[in-house]
């Protein structure tokens, strides 16, 4: 199944420094989720200013994990994908990062298209994706060793 959580670029138009919130209302307009195949991720609020906020991320996060799913990026709600400014920090939350409990992968979609043959097999017609490419890191302890040479 594929879950789908940010958009950056649509028709040539990059969404970079729309809000997070913007890039999600954009992304539910451009696909028809279909469970089990495509859908949306899951979001939840949580107001850090809140004092019970790490319990309720905690709660979530178990609960995140009951359901397997992958993890969660924890970012503001407010900021856009690239933030020079040095302010805006996201947070990648997954299981896999705890010692003992890790068992997925990362992929990363790069493109997607619609094939005309195959959109009419499958019958999703002409507003959908029938292809996606997906990016996978095959040379991890290559690349963090020429990531702890840069540093």
């Amino acid at each position: 199944m594929l879950i789908l959580f940010d958009v950056l670029l649509v028709d040539s138009k990059p969404y970079l420094s729309y809000t997070h919130d913007r890039r999600i209302t954009t992304l539910s307009t451009l696909i028809k989720p279909r469970p089990g195949y495509i859908e949306l991720a899951y979001r939840f609020e949580i107001n850090f200013s809140n004092p019970i906020a790490l319990e309720i991320l905690q709660d979530r996060f178990a609960h995140g994990i009951t359901q397997r799913w992958e993890g969660f990026v924890l970012k503001p709600c407010e900021s856009p994908y690239l933030d020079f400014s040095g302010r805006s920090a996201w947070i990648k939350l997954k299981k896999d990062y705890i010692r003992g409990m890790g068992d997925t992968a990362d992929f990363a979609v790069v493109g997607g298209g619609y094939e005309a043959k195959r959109g009419r097999e499958r019958g999703i017609g002409g507003w959908g994706f029938t292809t996606f490419f997906v990016g996978v890191l095959r040379n991890k302890e290559e690349v963090v060793r020429f990531v702890s040479i840069l540093l």
